[in-house]
């Protein structure tokens, strides 16, 4: 799920950069690399399975299961990594909304900003709280913040990508994936068997 979510931010900021091959090639690069340690963090935490054994419960109950003080690392570089990835497409994004603050774009651009400060704002506080849990929970409370994590992730992105198509309803541009009409041009089609 935050493959797919880190494809829409890096889709979104290269449309914000008017797609710029060059800041694509960062943004792969960089996303290569986070992938890279989302992969070993999770690796290397997979490798310490079975270590912590249980004394309570002899299978794992609904969702959870037991996580040991000895995959904490692993699972925190992952989480901590999108947590950067975050910071950079936001970054990314501050960077571009204040250099193209004096054109005329304005409203456009204060609802990027906007939107990606809210994403990252949220997400910032979702992260730090699925490490948290990581680093004090206990062996079944290790993680608890993943699902919640993702979800919010997932309706955070659905929210960033929806806003930016309303804005360019409200506005009346009339684009591609436009369904704009003047309410003048419906009462004529209307009229003329178009409906």
């Amino acid at each position: 799920m935050q493959i797919n979510i880190g494809v829409m931010l890096i889709l979104r900021t290269y449309a914000l950069y008017e797609r710029n091959l060059r800041v694509l090639t960062l943004m792969l690069v960089f996303g290569a690399c986070v992938l890279g340690a989302c992969i070993w963090g999770t690796i290397f935490s997979e490798k310490k399975i079975g270590i912590w054994p249980s004394p309570n419960l002899k299978f794992d109950i609904g969702c959870t299961h037991n996580i040991a003080l000895e995959q904490n690392t692993g699972l925190i570089i992952a989480w901590a990594s999108l947590g950067i990835f975050d910071a950079f497409i936001f970054s990314l994004t501050l960077y571009r909304a204040l250099r193209r603050r004096h054109l005329t774009d304005v409203h456009l651009l204060n609802v990027l900003l906007r939107d990606g400060s809210l994403y990252f704002g949220i997400m910032l506080g979702a992260t730090i709280s699925n490490i948290l849990t990581f680093i004090y929970g206990g062996p079944y409370t290790r993680g608890a913040a993943t699902t919640f994590t993702n979800i919010i992730s997932s309706i955070m992105i659905s929210r960033l990508m929806l806003n930016i198509r309303d804005l360019a309803l409200r506005e009346g541009e009339e684009g591609v994936f436009s369904t704009y009409m003047d309410p003048d041009e419906l009462s004529t089609h209307s009229t003329n068997g178009w409906l």
